[in-house]
């Protein structure tokens, strides 16, 4: 019973640190994105405030971002910061 207990508890932390090591590479990705001159941009809205979304799946897959504006999931468009407002209106005119 005792082995079962150490087991369980054992699978819990390796959950709790690949979370928390998880939390920290969006953390830095978002800082990277910030610093270069390159944004991510919302294909629906064209917005560039977002989060990450699919905890578990991101490490299988692409990253897929939640647009802050619209809720829109999925891969977002980078593009240069100069461009952002030309983005933007494209988007907004489909």
């Amino acid at each position: 019973m005792e082995k079962i207990l150490v087991i369980i508890i054992g699978a819990i932390l390796i959950i709790i640190i690949y979370y928390l090591g998880y939390l920290l590479a969006l953390r830095i990705k978002k800082k990277e994105h910030e610093q270069k001159k390159r944004v991510q941009v919302c294909p629906r809205c064209g917005s560039t405030k977002w989060q990450m979304s699919g905890l578990w799946t991101a490490p299988f897959g692409p990253p897929h971002h939640m647009c802050s504006e619209c809720g829109y999931q999925g891969i977002f468009a980078e593009v240069d910061k100069e461009k952002k407002e030309d983005f933007k209106k494209k988007v907004r005119k489909k």
